[in-house]
């Protein structure tokens, strides 16, 4: 699956940042955080008997922990579990995904070019993924080709950007876009999401 929009974010990666003085509605952020992430986007499998189609996928339950380095560099990690239904067709090979992972990256705080992305993040997606009910049907929809179930553990790199909003008390919101591209692993990835964090 190609997304240009991986092109997008390695842009801005590249902005340089500096120590940030205080925007409006920006955080500063304690030591470490602790929250709730949920997410939806488009997948895309290679699987290695054929054709797939690209899903658009939720992910209903992953949590997440952040953690400040230096500066404004933080790490993320990220422990999700998801699930996806691919539509089989004639030249296309339908199958149920299921999927436990953890993404781990490093985030840099950007300002001011990047004032509504401010975090700008790298690193990698390491998940085992099962692959079942692998089939395709016929024209008139009737099962044509059963493959067997397979699995995997791969790796993807992963990048994204990230704006965060400071509610009350020690509560932030997140918003956040994300692109995984396979370098050991068969599924890629574009998503959005939605993060609550606590300042722990």
């Amino acid at each position: 699956m190609r997304i240009t929009l991986l092109t997008l974010v390695l842009a801005l990666a590249g902005v340089p940042g500096s120590a940030h003085a205080a925007v409006i509605g920006e955080i500063e952020r304690k030591t470490a955080g602790f929250g709730y992430v949920f997410g939806a986007g488009v997948m895309s499998v290679d699987d290695p008997d054929g054709a797939t189609g690209d899903e658009f996928v939720v992910q209903p339950l992953a949590l997440a922990y952040t953690r400040k380095l230096s500066g404004d560099l933080r790490y993320w990690l990220e422990p999700y579990y998801q699930a996806a239904t691919f539509d089989a067709s004639v030249d296309e090979i339908g199958q149920d995904l299921t999927r436990f992972g953890m993404r781990v990256s490093f985030q840099q705080y950007v300002v001011p070019a990047a004032r509504f992305l401010p975090w700008i993040g790298a690193g990698l997606d390491i998940a085992h993924t099962q692959y079942t009910s692998r089939h395709t049907i016929d024209v008139d929809g009737y099962l044509a080709n059963r493959f067997p179930d397979r699995s995997e553990t791969g790796v993807n790199l992963l990048v994204n950007a990230q704006r965060e909003w400071k509610l009350s008390g020690n509560r932030s919101v997140n918003a956040r876009i994300e692109y995984l591209s396979p370098i050991g692993g068969d599924m890629s990835s574009l998503s959005v999401s939605l993060v609550y964090l606590f300042d722990i």
